[in-house]
């Protein structure tokens, strides 16, 4: 069925790339490591994809596919798209192993990467996991592109999907400290209303399975 509405497209000389939009982490850390793998699967696809944090500005004719996360609870919003959830993925807290060491476990106590923007969507997921924001040490590190790297270097705690950051743990880079609750991150896909990419749906599934 895929290779049949590309080839429908490339007779109407409609083929053109499946243009994707992914917040940058997930870019970085998920989708380019593995592209590889969808491409071997569907050779000839040319892909476009734009690393962005927010989507509610979006006009549905700009892409084809984007990919946000947020809080259980909390359904993407873009006019003439419509949205689903295609993934929900537990949220760690992590640290350096030396900040652990000299500070304690107590997350209360502990200092916490706070970034300018985006910043409320961890918000959400740290009161949902029962911490008292208000009341955190800060740690204000600017961009979020360099949240994974301060955590690593021991300057505070950072939240973030278990499964992206568990090679760090496993590498000893970082230790996961207990929360009070389990948040969820929660990843949507969001579609313009109407015919699709005939890459689109396999886009989704493929990426769902790494997520």
């Amino acid at each position: 069925m895929v290779a049949e509405g590309v080839q429908a497209l490339r007779a109407q000389g409609a083929v053109r790339p499946l243009r994707i939009i992914a917040r940058p982490f997930l870019v970085d850390r998920v989708i380019m490591p593995n592209l590889a793998q969808f491409w071997k699967r569907h050779p000839g696809t040319e892909i476009s994809i734009l690393p962005q944090r927010e989507i509610g500005g979006l006009a549905p004719g700009s892409f084809d596919l984007a990919i946000p996360s947020a809080n259980a609870g909390r359904v993407p919003e873009v006019p003439g798209c419509t949205s689903r959830v295609i993934a929900t993925v537990p949220a760690l807290a992590i640290a350096a192993p030396d900040l652990v060491a000299r500070e304690g476990t107590d997350l209360t106590r502990l200092p916490w990467l706070w970034h300018e923007e985006d910043m409320h969507v961890k918000l959400d997921l740290m009161a949902e996991a029962g911490l008292p924001v208000a009341a955190l040490r800060q740690v204000r590190i600017g961009s979020p592109n360099l949240q994974a790297e301060a955590a690593r270097q021991g300057l505070g705690v950072g939240l973030f999907n278990a499964r992206i950051v568990q090679t760090e743990i496993d590498a000893g880079e970082v230790v996961a400290l207990p929360l009070p609750k389990t948040p969820n991150v929660v990843y949507h896909a969001v579609m313009p209303a109407g015919p699709r990419h005939p890459l689109a749906e396999p886009f989704v599934a493929w990426l769902s399975a790494l997520i």
